[in-house]
């Protein structure tokens, strides 16, 4: 369902501030959605959740790939480049996914490709997202407002 990272390219357009590229063209749901002209014009969502997360997902017309990136100043542990198999739950929906980890020595993250779409329609429509390792859960996301940001994020594709 998701597919091992592969594409470097993402990980280097993935950042927890947008660069220069990246320009906000709406807020839905509590998530802002950007246009990033390193993807390719590609769009994503981004919002920061009350754990410290910051959760970005979209879609690198560049590199024809979707994604999902889940950063935290508590993850200083993750090195960048190593793999780090996880389970994300769904309101019990569960993908197994092999994450990319993406380091700065200040925050951590971890960059999932995703490879069915039926990941993003389950994004929109539950209510909470579980991020889980060997062990355990590292977040618990809470998905209000997550539909309305995925269908602002396919708009700003359309209008790419």
């Amino acid at each position: 369902m998701f597919r091992s990272f592969t594409l470097a390219g993402i990980a280097l357009m993935v950042s927890l501030a947008p660069g220069q590229a990246a320009e906000v063209v709406g807020e839905a749901g509590g998530w802002e959605i950007y246009r990033d002209a390193n993807m390719g014009g590609g769009c994503y969502m981004m919002s920061a959740f009350e754990d410290g997360s910051i959760v970005q997902v979209g879609f690198d017309l560049k590199e024809d790939a979707a994604f999902m990136a889940v950063f935290n100043s508590d993850w200083t542990d993750i090195t960048d480049g190593n793999a780090y198999p996880m389970t994300i739950d769904l309101d019990d929906q569960k993908w197994e996914a092999d994450g990319h980890g993406v380091s700065d020595n200040e925050i951590g993250g971890i960059i999932v490709l995703i490879e069915n779409e039926e990941f993003i329609t389950d994004l929109a429509l539950k209510n909470t997202l579980s991020l889980s390792n060997s062990d355990g859960e590292v977040a618990l996301l809470d998905l209000t407002g997550t539909r309305d940001a995925v269908i602002a994020t396919a708009d700003c594709l359309s209008a790419s």
